[in-house]
């Protein structure tokens, strides 16, 4: 199994080294070097933070285009001789990953070579899992958005629920009050039909929104991107405690299952492959 997820995995480098997609994600490469690392000597977490990012960003665009092209008809003859469907969606996700590991630490090197910036060992350490867990994440994130794994409505409930817990994480207040609103007028409106209990009990609600809620909100929604809050903040303070050390390793986690669930759903789906 190893063998032939490798020897796809090559085949999908291959077909992307030779097409103009291949050539594009180079040049964009060297555009955005330019364009980010003008500052002679960058601050270690500008470098750090700076190329993970854009890193997240090449894996998404990457992965969506290899799996286009393990989507087209030309694939047909290599998917009826697997043993299982995951083979070739793990070969697509693992040469979207190593096609932007090569350019981002290309653009590392370079930016280290020329701009200089001041890395002590504990900050070079902090690199690697950084890069790593970020690039993984996206790349399996654009599996699901790809019409390569997308079944139906299912790109659109993973992202429709990402959005969600974003929207209330980053603004739980606004929304906290909405519902404190809410419930407050309800509680008027029992009041108004003589049903005192219901009334006692909307305004129940309404008051723990109003004094608890907000802070229970962000608590929950928040936790799914308390991984890239924590990176973002340890990196801007040159540190990690031992708790935002686990950041990284939970992103893996979520990674881990998102791709679990994009396997399954390939490996269910009525395969409709494009033709070039």
């Amino acid at each position: 199994m190893s063998y032939r997820i490798v020897s796809l995995t090559g085949y999908l480098l291959y077909l992307l080294s030779n097409s103009l997609a291949g050539v594009t994600y180079v040049a964009l490469t060297i555009a955005f070097y330019l364009f980010a690392f003008r500052t002679p000597t960058p601050e270690p977490d500008y470098f750090i933070l700076v190329i993970g990012g854009y890193g997240a960003f090449l894996a998404f665009l990457m992965t969506l285009t290899i799996a286009a092209k393990a989507n087209e008809a030309t694939s047909y003859p290599i998917l009826v001789r697997l043993q299982s469907r995951v083979e070739y969606i793990t070969a697509v996700l693992l040469a979207a990953v190593l096609a932007t590991l090569l350019l981002v630490l290309l653009m590392g090197a370079v930016a280290l070579v020329r701009n200089a910036p001041v890395l002590s060992l504990e900050r070079a350490l902090q690199i690697p899992p950084i890069w790593l867990s970020l690039i993984i994440v996206f790349a399996v994130l654009a599996l699901h958005a790809s019409d390569f794994v997308a079944v139906g409505w299912s790109r659109v409930i993973v992202f429709g629920l990402l959005a969600v817990f974003l929207v209330l994480g980053e603004n739980s207040t606004a929304v906290i009050n909405w519902l404190a609103e809410q419930f407050a007028q309800l509680s008027s409106w029992s009041y108004q039909q003589g049903s005192t209990g219901n009334g006692q009990f909307f305004q129940g609600i309404a008051d723990w929104f109003r004094n608890s809620g907000t802070a229970v909100v962000q608590e929950l929604f928040g936790l799914l991107f308390w991984p890239f809050h924590a990176i973002f903040g340890a990196t801007i303070h040159g540190s990690f405690t031992p708790v935002e050390a686990l950041a990284p390793g939970t992103l893996v986690i979520y990674a881990t299952i998102l791709f679990l669930l994009a396997a399954d759903l390939f490996a269910n789906k009525d395969l409709f492959l494009s033709e070039e």
